[in-house]
């Protein structure tokens, strides 16, 4: 990388740093989000390896929380004593 794409990489990774502290995101959102801020998609692709790298973005810990938090919603199947 040169010293434009390596500035331009780190701008990134500040912001996928920044995006990813506010909670957890699955790969796809991250790269979207990154895309959205028009980061093309090598330094997209270089980011999200290297969040995935250092275990900052990770799909299924995102997913769980997801299902965590839409049961705490009261969203989900649930089963009564009646039911049972």
């Amino acid at each position: 990388m040169g010293d434009g794409s390596d500035t331009l990489h780190r701008k990134a990774l500040n912001s996928a740093l920044r995006i990813l502290a506010r909670r957890d995101h699955s790969v796809a959102e991250l790269a979207q989000k990154l895309t959205c801020r028009g980061y093309g998609e090598d330094i997209v692709q270089g980011v999200v390896a290297e969040c995935q790298r250092l275990n900052y973005l990770d799909d299924e810990r995102a997913a769980r929380q997801i299902i965590d938090r839409m049961k705490r919603k009261g969203m989900g199947h649930t089963v009564s004593a009646a039911s049972c």
